[in-house]
């Protein structure tokens, strides 16, 4: 061994020492890059006997061939191929086989030399490779891996190539269409019958490769015929070859072509079904999924024939000279088996040409359906023939064997492959659902026979296997969905059919006493979904009393079974919301069966979660608010609610939450956990139990009266607002007692009293959130509280908020040294520690959206709250937002302080939209109204997510103080002109402003409002402002063009100022 094959050892070598490896990589890099390296190389790969010498000296070889090769002079050319075509036709024959890695890097080799070569100067490549094939098998195998690897290189699409490679390839493919490829194609042949799939099947397959991946590009007729199809035919009954044999079937019914030419192809391929069809099930799962993909292929390119045959009008031609019927048939038959396979990777296979023959069926039927004239009808036999409906039939037996549950499935721990097998299990219910919508009587008539034999079974107390009563369960389920779309005709009918189901599974005690979860779960699934068809309790009660016992015995809600116990009480709610009035007869009952699993406590949640309780208060809360008799109401509230207030008032009278740690905070969770019931319960009220506003509880004077009291002064536009005025809004009534509300005369006095327990309800929260203000679980609830009682007690609510909302509104703590924000005070003790910058960002954002829903809802009623509140309010976002507070980028924590941002400019933009506007200019908060319209234009300037909500904002402004009437706020105008309108022209020419991108068009949109509602409040004095000044000076228009700019702006339609906006952006672009 010398030293070059001691280096190129070395620098293969994983083990050995770095120092030495670096040393022989840098020699093997010297070697090769002498000029003369590939003459040393070409020597050395005949003369070595090391695999990575020989590997090394290729690499360098293809080097030279990549990049220097079309600098050699002619005779090294030639020196060169010939050198290499010797080590073929000399070294191979007499030497044991090279190693794989080398025989690869050699057909590589060779490859490239073909691409530089056959063109012009070697155009004999493959006569000169052909030649040497009878020099034994060695060789033989040489050459099958130089045309995969020219396959490779050359022709494979997945292969990532440059424009110019792709069409030096075309012409290198047209070449050899033209010279060689009948001769490869005649060795291919020769290598096959010449008995090597006995003797070699290694060189068999390999052949068989070359032709699976050469038949997409070369003349079909070469191998399609009768030479060549009888040897695939036969090798799909040998295991060494089938696989490949198989492959180039599929390659061959794939070649893209005719539609009528390809079902030609496939009549004379017919026989290839037989022969899939004989192959045995258990034969490997692997090769199954193989013919599954011919099979598959097969019968998606007949249907494309069957439509083609149509559009073409040779319907008739390809019945009787193609034989389509029968071809389609076959196929079917095929598919019928292969989709009803053990294997589910054998089924889906095939899960294309079910589809699509479904889909198939589905467009005949349609097109029947609309050839029937009006107050015709059109059954399934007159949409399809009986061979249609036979083949539907059999679907519908094989998707229901398909989506049982294995025996083996376990529902409590699922592994990736049960995962699979839900995915493809609603994969085959979208074919069921799919079969429904053509022939919807049969598929209900499968459905009842399924499950009555189930129910017989039962009733002669024979065990039906689970799987078996699941999935007839899981069908009936589906076709809830399956009826959306369907005719009237068949709604109606199926609808009957659905009450008749409803009543069949109500009265077979086998199906919610069935001892596996799978079954019960899919039971009560069904109960809840199809509740409105149950029998009305007036006529059949026996049906609703056997549900209902089924819901709250051990079957459904107390079912030991965890997981069938959860799933019950959610459907339970569920079923309640839809029935409803049928259910109130029921209700003393329902409630005496549920008290005990009403108690809030952790004994009673080891049995009952807290999760599936609230599911139980909503659905019980909506069966007592939806009551009529209202005395009942309050008699039911009494015997559960007050208990509710009571387990409050103890924990607060004693104190209890203080025993709580930070790792159990019992009493705290509690308290929590009561607050949620009750608000869920009140989900059964809405605006029924409201009143006529209280005289005490009357709306604050309307802030329009005072509009013109508010400020005599001018707003600057770049100093601090000068603002003064008369307005002292008078102080909001203290919190009143719910008790003490007087009752409406249109109610009677037992309403009064449900509201009154609601507004009770609310003192005790507020007394929580007073006492325990840390805890953001109870805030949270608290939130959610309010925001019931919006809904349930209306206007009622208003005398509680002066006193609630301090409470709720989040605590500002002390300034911060560089922060030029006051430090503002609050009613309610700190939830913040000292080292607090601001309030939780989540928390403020939650009491603001409850603030924009009390706006929206009592509107002019909130001013005298809204006026003392707004500079807490404002002043806290502020703290949130200021720049001294730390955010890092792109982390939840800016994602939260973005939403907040949000929703301070949603409060702004709901005060001016809800009659509020002058909360902003009152005496109280007017010298805060400079540092606001600040917060706005910023908002416009600087982020793209705050842009469109805050031009909204800016457009309210505008019209609530623009212009010169009553309204009017003194220096406004002047803020429109130097900084709205500017800003607005600076954000439409901005990047990343595109007005072709749905969120630039949609801003436009809100600009384009903005605009046009300056024009109207500011009029002939905002156009002349444009023309004269803003025009000519900043954008630099023409006086032309600004005249028609300005016509625009204040005479065309919103739209058309819209797209004269867009061409205006176009042209400033070039």
């Amino acid at each position: 061994m010398d030293e070059f094959e001691s280096a190129v050892l070395c620098s293969f070598d994983p083990m050995a020492a770095p120092d030495i490896k670096a040393k022989a990589t840098q020699y093997c890099t010297n070697v090769h890059n002498t000029p003369t390296a590939w003459r040393f190389c070409l020597e050395r790969f005949f003369t070595t006997n090391a695999v990575q010498v020989k590997f090394f000296c290729l690499q360098v070889i293809q080097d030279v061939l990549l990049h220097r090769y079309l600098t050699f002079p002619e005779p090294d050319k030639l020196f060169l191929r010939s050198t290499l075509l010797r080590w073929l036709q000399e070294w191979v024959p007499a030497h044991q086989p090279e190693d794989s890695s080398i025989r690869n890097k050699y057909a590589h080799t060779m490859v490239m030399m073909f691409r530089t070569e056959y063109m012009d100067s070697w155009p004999g490549f493959f006569h000169d490779l052909l030649a040497l094939l009878p020099l034994g098998t060695q060789v033989l195998d040489v050459f099958m891996r130089i045309l995969k690897a020219l396959d490779e290189e050359v022709v494979a699409a997945e292969m990532h190539r440059s424009a110019a490679d792709m069409a030096h390839n075309t012409l290198l493919k047209d070449r050899m269409r033209e010279a060689d490829i009948a001769k490869l194609v005649e060795c291919w042949y020769q290598i096959l019958a010449s008995g090597f799939s006995d003797t070699q099947p290694v060189l068999a397959n390999q052949c068989l490769h070359c032709i699976k991946r050469y038949t997409g590009w070369i003349d079909l007729a070469l191998i399609a015929n009768d030479k060549f199809v009888p040897l695939f035919f036969k090798f799909l009954t040998l295991p060494a070859l089938r696989d490949e044999a198989c492959e180039c079937l599929f390659e061959l019914v794939n070649k893209g072509m005719d539609p009528l030419a390809k079902l030609s192809l496939i009549r004379m391929l017919q026989g290839m079904l037989a022969i899939i069809g004989a192959v045995p099930a258990t034969e490997h799962p692997d090769y199954m999924v193989r013919l599954g993909k011919l099979v598959n292929l097969i019968g998606s390119e007949i249907l494309l024939g069957w439509d083609a045959a149509i559009a073409q009008g040779q319907l008739e031609r390809a019945q009787a000279e193609l034989g389509l019927s029968q071809l389609l048939n076959d196929a079917l038959n095929l598919m019928f088996r292969f989709l009803n396979h053990n294997n589910d990777k054998v089924s889906l296979s095939v899960l294309g040409f079910a589809a699509a023959y479904i889909g198939k069926l589905k467009h005949i039927a349609a097109q029947a359906s609309a050839a029937v004239p009006p107050g015709g009808a059109a059954s399934a036999s007159s949409k399809l023939d009986s061979v249609q409906i036979e083949h539907l039939s059999v679907l519908l037996q094989v998707l229901r064997h398909k989506m049982r549950y294995p025996a083996t499935y376990d529902f409590e721990d699922v592994d990736e492959a049960e995962s699979h097998f839900l995915d493809f299990r609603k994969e085959l219910a979208t074919l069921f659902r799919n079969i429904f919508r053509i022939i919807p009587d049969v598929v209900c008539s499968f459905v009842h026979s399924t499950l009555a034999a189930i129910a017989a079974a039962s009733s002669e107390g024979k065990a039906v296997p689970f799987p078996e009563t699941e999935i007839s369960l899981h069908l009936f389920y589906q076709l809830v969905e399956a009826i959306s779309g369907t005719p009237e005709d068949v709604v109606k009918a199926t609808e009957l059919f659905f009450s008749q189901m409803m009543m069949l599974l109500a009265s077979t005690p086998a199906l919610s006493s069935h001892p596996h979860q799978a079954v019960q779960l899919a039971f009560f699934e069904n109960m809840a979904r199809f509740a409105r068809y149950l029998p009305a309790p007036s006529t059949q009660p026996q049906y609703m009393l056997e549900v209902l016992q089924a819901f709250l015995d051990a079957r459904g809600i107390r079912n030991p079974n965890p997981a069938v116990r959860h799933r019950a009480c959610h459907l339970f709610r569920h079923f309640v919301k839809t029935l409803l009035s049928q259910l109130h007869p029921y209700l003393p009952q329902i409630l005496e069966s549920m008290q005990p699993l009403l108690v809030i406590s952790y004994d009673v949640q080891k049995s009952v979660p807290f999760e599936d309780q609230v599911n139980f208060y909503e659905a019980i809360g909506r069966l007592i608010g939806t009551n009529p008799a209202v005395a009942q109401q309050q008699q039911h509230i009494s015997v559960l609610m007050l208990p509710l207030l009571a387990q409050i008032d103890d924990i607060l009278g004693k104190e209890l939450y203080r025993r709580d740690t930070s790792d159990k905070p019992y009493y705290t969770t509690i308290l929590s956990q009561l607050v949620t019931v009750i608000g869920t319960f009140s989900k059964g009220f809405g605006n029924n139990i409201t009143v006529a506003k209280d005289p005490s509880a009357a709306p604050s004077p309307s802030p329009r009266a005072n509009n013109g009291n508010s400020s005599n002064g001018n707003l600057s536009i770049s100093g601090n607002a000068i603002m003064t005025g008369n307005m002292s809004p008078t102080r909001p009534p203290h919190m009143m007692s719910g008790q003490g509300m007087p009752a409406s005369p249109s109610q009677s006095p037992a309403s009064a009293q449900i509201r009154a327990f609601f507004l009770k309800a609310l003192e005790s929260v507020m007394r929580i959130s007073s006492a325990v203000p840390n805890s953001i679980e109870l805030r949270e609830r608290t939130f959610f509280f309010v925001h019931r009682m919006v809904d349930c007690v209306g206007s009622a609510l208003l005398p509680y908020l002066p006193s609630a909302l301090p409470i709720l509104l989040p605590q500002l703590p002390p300034s911060l040294p560089n922060s030029p924000l006051p430090a503002s005070s609050s009613s309610s003790s700190s939830s913040f520690s000292d080292n607090s910058i601001g309030p939780s960002n989540k928390d403020l954002m939650a009491f603001i959206i409850l603030v924009n829903q009390l706006v929206g809802k009592y509107k002019e009623s909130m001013f005298m709250i809204m006026n003392e509140m707004f500079v807490g309010i404002i002043d806290r976002v502020f703290r949130s937002v200021s720049p001294d507070v730390p955010v890092t980028p792109n982390s939840d924590e800016q994602r939260d302080l973005l939403e907040l941002q949000k929703t301070y400019f949603m409060f702004l933009h709901m005060l001016l939209g809800n009659n509020l506007p002058q909360v902003l200019t009152s005496s109280v908060n007017v010298g805060r109204l400079q540092q606001v319209l600040g917060t706005v234009l910023e908002g416009c300037r600087n982020s793209a997510d705050l842009q469109k909500v805050c031009v909204q904002v800016l457009k309210r402004m505008v019209e609530e103080w623009g212009g010169t009437g009553e309204r009017a706020l003194p220096g406004f105008n002047k803020v429109i002109y130097e900084q709205i309108v500017p800003l607005t022209f600076t954000i439409i020419t901005t990047p990343p402003f595109d007005p072709n991108d749905s969120y630039s068009n949609a801003l436009l949109t809100e600009i384009v409002k903005l605009h046009k509602s300056i024009v109207t409040k500011c009029g002939p004095e905002f156009l002349i402002f444009m023309i004269q000044s803003y025009f000519p000076y900043t954008l630099r228009l023409p006086p032309d063009v600004a005249q028609n700019f300005a016509a625009q702006l204040e005479k065309a339609p919103p739209k058309a100022y819209q797209d004269y906006l867009k061409a205006f952006l176009r042209s400033k672009k070039g």
